[in-house]
């Protein structure tokens, strides 16, 4: 915000120098996935809310040889990443604009919908979206209905010395809930007899929300198209940020009071001077650098580790840190060290004590984390999580961890976004900051510039179950939400600019259309069951039930009377409207053929669908067939010893006992075979140790 630097800059100058940079001022990542949607990748895709450069590309600012060294070999081995300019965003285009040249409207889809979060402007009034602007976006409290509750009558409709509650006495809303600011455990915020420290993940949410709603859903909360359940009095649940929610499972680290900068460092959020074009050039946090591995403490690890981008990683263990640089404070006592970060920088609110990592939590309290390497070794890990973790190596070498422990996550099939423009329609330009003195926007008389547009989205339907696995940008498989499928209407001057549009690649032809790699923030302690990766078609991206349930959604839908050719009788207006070329349903990210049918975020080149490779190695869909087809039946020995079963009482009924026989059947059959091969070899040797011993007698005798 422009009074950062002459409020909070006094004393955090270096902070409010980086914010310029950070994602949440620059949105540069909601820009690239909309620029793609729109087909319009060549126009947008170096763009930000404003026109920024980095004049530090590594941070050395930070004065942290460890991580600007690892920082520069990252910035040279993945340059996708980083930039060091972006121009600032160009403004909405003009309804004859549009008809010249529909990709023009992403612009306007930009400013008027998805960069509303930025923290150089002030957030929708609506419940949940209340908050300032600039630092105080952050550092200073609201309530979700934007209420003052203190104590300052200038601020109150009614004075304070008329309220019923005189403890708590709401105030008109657009306001913060207090003058104070909340930021670590060591600033407690009082009020009517209660307290907290650290900043709220309700504070987040102001923003995190929409899209891949990695807020809301940590708090275990999915958007539903209906206002759930009433209240005693017959009325609906107040809507948050515009929309209905359904409780679904909290994330375990949610559920431990952990509050969202309890993982996210200071310089995940606010920057570090270097300009990322998307998360996970700004993300440098990994689930290892506080839980380690089975076989590696988290000091044990080398730097990298979880942010490989397919590098080769140095083996050199990263260690710890004994003294907090000058940009950080410690949030604890050292102890026998800070743990650091998958890239260098120190975590101050985690140590090293033993082969334990105490950490002190926003909220004040301190937390001990069993480290996975001290689990295993103790042989507290469960029999599963053994051979997922310790047996089968590849899913610690190329999953991410919340590939397994995400059970669910937000799908939003199918964002049809319509767009109308003209001037009889007003929508706020949210990248704009009005030139005004004045920083209270009330809805009713916002000084901030319109659009001539009207934008609507809508959703085709609405998923949480067996999230997609995905490649991301870090060339792990993880998973992957739609969160791009846009089909695109545009209307302008009585004119149908575009209908249903899905854009496609000059080139290739394909659909821009597809998932976005993510972290769902919907972590839990019991993974995810091998079957639903192994024995599902939906994980591997060929879609629910293989999209054989849905019906052709590039037809119109009529439910008038219609003859034997389907056509209807009378009116002619269908009850589901098509979109032109979209042959398969919105959950089908591969074809039954292995090839992709729609992409995936295009943050670096790795990421992808799943390869032909991957998907034939994760695809167990016949394992039950391999056994079954000969049962009962169909082979005399697997007939005769399933009737022997059955008249000993010894057939499995349930999952353990089946699995159980598996297991012994597994066992047997390597046994048989190896002793089958030492028999082979054994009688090979006799065999020629007796031809030789012929040789020599017949060669005696003559």
């Amino acid at each position: 915000s422009r009074i950062n630097h002459h409020t909070c800059g006094f004393c955090h100058s270096r902070q409010v120098d980086s914010q310029k940079t950070s994602l949440m001022m620059t949105e540069a990542g909601k820009v690239q996935a909309a620029s793609w949607n729109f087909g319009a990748y060549d126009l947008a895709l170096e763009h930000a809310n404003q026109a920024v450069e980095t004049p530090d590309p590594i941070a050395q600012w930070l004065q942290n040889t460890m991580y600007a060294t690892y920082q520069k070999e990252f910035w040279q081995q993945v340059p996708e990443l980083f930039t060091k300019k972006m121009d600032e965003l160009n403004p909405g285009p003009t309804s004859d604009e549009v008809i010249a040249d529909p990709k023009k409207a992403v612009f306007t889809y930009l400013r008027g919908y998805c960069n509303r979060c930025h923290v150089s402007g002030s957030g929708m009034q609506q419940a949940g979206d209340y908050r300032g602007k600039g630092c105080s976006a952050c550092h200073v409290p609201y309530s979700i209905t934007g209420q003052y509750y203190g104590h300052d009558a200038t601020l109150a409709q009614t004075p304070a010395s008329q309220a019923s509650d005189k403890s708590a006495s709401p105030r008109r809303p657009s306001y913060p809930a207090l003058h104070t600011i909340h930021s670590t455990a060591q600033h407690i915020v009082q009020f009517a007899g209660k307290k907290y420290s650290g900043i709220p993940v309700s504070t987040c949410n102001a923003c995190h929300y929409h899209s891949s709603c990695i807020g809301t859903t940590y708090q275990g909360l999915i958007e539903s198209p209906y206002p759930t359940t009433w209240d005693a009095k017959g009325q609906p649940p107040s809507p948050l940020h515009g929309r209905y929610y359904m409780p679904l499972a909290k994330d375990v680290h949610y559920a431990k009071g952990m509050l969202c900068q309890d993982c996210h460092t200071t310089l995940d959020v606010h920057g570090t001077g270097t300009l990322a074009r998307n998360m996970p050039g700004a993300v440098e946090i990994e689930c290892q650098d506080c839980h380690g591995t089975p076989t590696q403490y988290p000091w044990e690890l080398p730097l990298g580790v979880g942010d490989e981008y397919e590098r080769a990683l140095s083996q050199t263990p990263r260690g710890l840190a004994q003294e907090m640089p000058p940009y950080l404070l410690p949030q604890t006592e050292v102890q026998e060290g800070y743990l650091l970060s998958a890239r260098g920088n120190p975590l101050a609110n985690g140590v090293k004590k033993g082969n334990k990592a105490i950490f002190q939590l926003a909220n004040g309290t301190k937390q001990e984390l069993k480290l996975l390497k001290s689990r295993f070794k103790a042989g507290a890990l469960s029999r599963t999580a053994e051979i997922a973790m310790v047996q089968i190596t590849k899913h610690i070498e190329r999953l991410e961890c919340y590939a397994c422990h995400s059970n669910w996550a937000p799908q939003f099939y199918g964002r049809n976004i319509q767009i109308q423009f003209g001037e009889e329609y007003q929508t706020p330009d949210w990248v704009t900051e009005p030139e005004t003195p004045t920083y209270q926007f009330d809805q009713l008389s916002l000084p901030r510039p319109n659009l001539p547009a009207k934008i609507i989205e809508t959703l085709s339907y609405v998923r949480w179950e067996d999230p997609i696995l995905v490649r991301n940008a870090e060339a792990r498989i993880g998973p992957g939400i739609p969160n791009t499928q846009a089909s695109i209407t545009i209307l302008s001057k009585g004119q149908t600019v575009w209908h249903q549009k899905i854009l496609r690649f000059d080139l290739s032809n394909a659909p821009v259309i597809g998932m976005i790699a993510t972290f769902p923030h919907t972590t839990q302690k019991k993974a995810r069951s091998c079957q639903s990766c192994h024995s599902n078609p939906k994980t591997i991206g060929y879609g629910i039930d293989e999209g054989l349930i849905f019906g052709d959604l590039s037809q119109d839908f009529f439910a008038e009377l219609s003859n034997t050719q389907d056509q209807p009788m009378f009116s002619q207006t269908p009850q589901v409207n098509k979109i032109p070329g979209m042959f398969y349903d919105w959950s089908q990210l591969i074809g039954t053929n292995g090839k992709p049918l729609q992409t995936v975020s295009r943050q670096t080149r790795f990421c992808s669908p799943l390869t032909i490779a991957e998907q034939q190695h994760i695809q167990r869909q016949g394992v039950c067939t391999a056994c079954h087809q000969e049962l009962p039946d169909y082979s005399i020995g697997a007939a005769a010893l399933q009737k022997i079963g059955k008249a000993i009482n010894m057939l499995p009924t349930t999952d353990a006992e089946h699995s159980a026989l598996l297991q012994k059947s597994l066992l047997l059959t390597a046994w048989v075979q190896i002793l089958g091969i030492f028999l082979g070899i054994a009688f090979t040797i006799a065999v020629a140790y007796l031809w030789i011993q012929r040789k020599k007698k017949k060669a005696k005798k003559s």
